[in-house]
């Protein structure tokens, strides 16, 4: 099956998509044929990626440009906020979009349709895919699972998709820290239903199905549904995981090291906007403050107030990778005290989703011509787009 396969495509490089153990253990023969699609934007760091894993070969995909990808086949990349893209696939068959999990706004999808016309074949995430950490998850989560579907029917009518395939939300948060967010996950019926309602065409695939595109009859999505339904069924055996402790004096080398790289491509007048904050590790039982301003990371009375709490490898990876503190909001495993500040925590993540776009403020590193050759590129919609991304930060996605 791999050998049938000439290329692939990666949507950003959150660990769900970019994942690299899977990268590295798939057959050297395919690693050599296969062509690693990935867009283009002002950092080579992917592709550096690629090359150390043991794929030659790569293309990289500019924003809003028809690409040919062979003798019958067109691509289109669209590129979301700091870190995400959409790809479409055109052939003679018809077009295929694949929004993956960006938060896509209207103008977005309106541009995508304009650029690449109608998809016969939508795939959209229609389920929870992180959660921005707040203590009143019951009211948050509920709100963010029915957002999901209402999104999923905006985006279905604004690009004119003849039918939607939910895509990318078949999984679990599986460990003991995060398992608390499948309670509010949408299923393919919830899905399903409120397409039905809106007279809008739905597909749901189980694993293994095939779509045919030329079909006249419309796709019976039950059977798919009642396999989930039983699936669903078994959660209940389902083993947590319970990730090893990491030890604090690791915690605080990976700070150091992304510490002392923010202060030398942010001025100090920026880090002086974030506050430090106070973390609760339970399964080290202590509490730390850091600081990115000063680059403290200092250990504290348990009895001090924190701002959020979070295990220790999750805290870890946080800092151990340019993209930690995003994937730290993907993967749900932490919790924001109510009496912290969250726009503190708000005004983190922001700092950390431009370091890992590598958009660097001081001005050596800021007034090159791939960062300022991409900004053009993305300057009609990338104020809306993280106009958007800052609005669900609110709202704790």
């Amino acid at each position: 099956m791999l050998a049938d396969v000439d290329f692939m495509w990666i949507s950003h490089e959150h660990p769900d998509h970019f994942n690299i153990p899977t990268l590295r253990m798939l057959p050297e023969s395919f690693r050599k044929h296969v062509t690693v699609l990935f867009q283009r934007n002002n950092s080579q760091k992917m592709f550096e990626a690629f090359r150390r894993f043991g794929y030659s070969q790569h293309q990289a995909l500019p924003h809003r440009e028809i690409f040919r990808l062979t003798e019958r086949t067109e691509i289109y990349c669209y590129q979301v906020g700091q870190m995400d893209s959409c790809l479409g696939v055109r052939d003679t068959s018809g077009i295929l979009l694949n929004v993956n999990d960006a938060y896509t706004n209207v103008l977005d999808v309106n541009r995508i349709r304009d650029d690449f016309g109608s998809p016969d074949i939508l795939l959209n995430q229609f389920s929870i895919a992180g959660y921005g950490g707040f203590e009143d998850f019951a009211v948050h989560l509920t709100e963010m699972a029915k957002g999901h579907i209402e999104h999923m029917l905006e985006t279905h009518k604004e690009v004119g998709a003849k039918v939607t395939i939910p895509f990318a939300s078949y999984v679990l948060f599986s460990c003991e820290d995060n398992q608390y967010i499948n309670e509010f996950a949408n299923t393919p019926r919830s899905v399903a239903e409120r397409f039905q309602d809106a007279d809008a065409d739905i597909a749901v695939l189980y694993l293994g199905d095939i779509y045919d595109t030329n079909s006249a009859k419309r796709w019976d999505s039950e059977p798919a549904i009642l396999r989930y339904e039983e699936e669903r069924k078994r959660l209940a055996e389902f083993e947590f995981d319970t990730p090893k402790p990491t030890p604090i004096e690791t915690i605080k080398e990976a700070f150091g090291s992304i510490c002392a790289d923010l202060a030398e491509r942010y001025p100090s007048l920026i880090l002086r906007l974030l506050k430090p904050v106070t973390v609760e590790i339970p399964d080290l039982e202590t509490t730390i403050r850091f600081s990115i301003a000063d680059g403290n990371f200092v250990e504290v009375a348990e009895s001090e107030q924190a701002d959020m709490i979070v295990n220790s490898q999750p805290l870890w990876f946080a800092f151990s990778a340019p993209f930690g503190v995003q994937t730290l909001g993907v993967s749900g495993r932490f919790r924001l005290c109510n009496k912290g500040d969250s726009n503190n925590w708000a005004r983190h993540r922001a700092l950390f989703g431009l370091y890992n776009a590598e958009f660097y403020l001081r001005p050596k590193y800021f007034f090159t011509a791939s960062n300022l050759g991409f900004l053009w590129a993305r300057r009609r919609g990338l104020i809306g787009q993280l106009t958007t991304r800052i609005a669900l930060m609110a709202k704790g996605r």
